[in-house]
């Protein structure tokens, strides 16, 4: 019965860090999770089952919860993407090439936890090379634009904070010229 639970996903599995986390219509199947390794967690008040408890439930138990898993991750990519692409936040690569994320983060945690995100300094960031893997061109190209923008933008500025150092260094070296030094 509880396979079947599973399977009509009536209960659904995910992954919490080394556990699983078990969601759903569970009081009728309660004496099979336990057998099968499951516990309630009371600081969490959630059921959990360990990774080595997970790995000896059935195959067809353990596909349809990595087929929730990968559903969930394109519907969080999707999100993520279409947040991205809105400049609701904004992305960019650091000097540990890693993408790290900026602006309001705390509504799409979950979303970008499912993606590989990690919280490092109270910022999501995710390794440079899994980001490119992950994210579709079209993200990468919008990203890449303003990032682009934006260190242009820092150039102008320097230049211009570099011409205005050089004109007050004109400026007094003329006066230093006109006073006869």
């Amino acid at each position: 019965m509880l396979e079947q639970k599973i399977l009509d996903e009536e209960i659904k599995l995910f992954r919490v860090g080394n556990l699983y986390r078990i969601y759903g219509k569970t009081f009728e199947v309660k004496e099979e999770l336990e057998k099968a390794g499951a516990k309630w967690n009371a600081e969490n008040k959630k059921l959990e089952i360990s990774l080595d408890n997970f790995e000896k439930l059935s195959e067809g138990i353990k596909r349809k919860v990595f087929e929730l898993e990968e559903k969930q991750r394109e519907m969080s990519l999707e999100n993520i993407a279409h947040i991205i692409m809105s400049g609701q936040i904004k992305v960019y690569l650091n000097q540990d090439e890693e993408y790290q994320i900026y602006g309001r983060t705390k509504d799409i945690y979950k979303d970008l936890q499912n993606l590989g995100f990690s919280l490092n300094e109270n910022n999501y960031t995710l390794r440079k090379e899994d980001f490119e893997r992950i994210f579709p061109n079209e993200v990468k190209e919008f990203i890449n634009e303003y990032s682009n923008k934006k260190s242009d933008k820092t150039q102008q500025e320097e230049q211009q904070e570099e011409s205005v150092y050089e004109e007050e260094y004109e400026e007094e070296y003329e006066q230093i010229n006109m006073i006869g030094y």
